[in-house]
């Protein structure tokens, strides 16, 4: 399966970038890669990090972006899937599909949460795609309100590398947590709660 990976808008430096080095480095030994950024990040440094193997096209400039973009679509096999962090992508090659009756597939990957945001309208963009990939559970319930069956939806989380730890015993000092990402209310009060109730609390 050719995998072509759409993507909008990268500074280079991003969480995004770390996962994108991860993922399609383990998925370029099955199948065949693509890598298709909308700008020319400022930083590339990542770039250098992905396999060999994996080719990157760099859409850049006003009048060539979209004629370039819209020829991936056009060219596009039957046996291609467009995977798009970006809605706008989704819909475009979407609407490509149904005037020019392609069989390509469409996946969604989206980072960031579909709610917080005024660019797009997520609700009639996002369920457009065949497949979902949610990398937190906030983005499948997103998903499921805009009316995209469950079946559709795959929560995979983002990877991580696993670290050799031990948990520290109760004679030793308390640990110290911290948190950096983005933070939703209602969660940072759960976790509170769980840390509350978890932690022992001196007086």
């Amino acid at each position: 399966m050719k995998l072509k990976f759409l993507c909008m808008e990268l500074s280079g430096t991003g969480g995004t970038e770390t996962v994108l080095v991860k993922v399609l480095n383990q998925l370029c030994e099955h199948h065949k890669i693509e890598l298709i950024l909308t700008n020319a990040p400022p930083q590339q440094n990542f770039l250098t990090k992905l396999d060999p193997r994996i080719q990157i096209s760099i859409c850049s400039g006003k009048i060539n972006k979209p004629l370039t973009i819209t020829k991936k679509f056009l060219l596009a096999s039957a046996d291609t899937c467009f995977v798009s962090l970006s809605p706008k992508m989704i819909k475009l090659g979407a609407k490509i599909r149904s005037i020019f009756k392609r069989k390509y597939k469409i996946i969604s990957w989206i980072h960031f949460s579909l709610d917080d945001q005024d660019m797009f309208n997520a609700k009639t963009t996002v369920p457009l795609a065949d497949g979902h990939l949610a990398i937190s559970s906030t983005i499948k319930e997103q998903l499921l309100s805009y009316g995209v069956p469950d079946e559709k939806i795959s929560l995979i989380f983002n990877p991580i590398d696993p670290i050799a730890t031990s948990i520290p015993t109760s004679n030793s000092p308390l640990p110290k947590f911290f948190y950096a990402g983005r933070v939703i209310l209602v969660k940072s009060i759960i976790l509170c709660k769980i840390l509350y109730n978890v932690l022992p609390v001196s007086h």
